[in-house]
């Protein structure tokens, strides 16, 4: 659960990438996403709201992506 959770360090490159509105608060923040990050082997929440926002769609998210009968269409 905490995988679905977290990041990995340099993951997402979504924020900052090119575009008018790189870095700013009209991209949606990283943590609003997944509110963790690995750093080793611990795990650690970028902000403790972020988790109980946003942690019902990471889980759903990394399940479903482990899903059995999963189709890409």
């Amino acid at each position: 659960m905490l995988e679905d959770l977290s990041y990995e360090p340099g993951q997402n490159d979504e924020f900052y990438a090119l575009g008018a509105y790189s870095g700013t608060p009209m991209r949606t923040l990283p943590a609003r996403i997944k509110p963790g990050i690995r750093l080793g082997e611990d795990y650690f929440a970028t902000d403790g709201q972020f988790v109980r926002d946003s942690a019902y769609r990471a889980i759903q998210w990394g399940l479903w992506k482990r899903l059995p009968y999963r189709t890409n269409g």
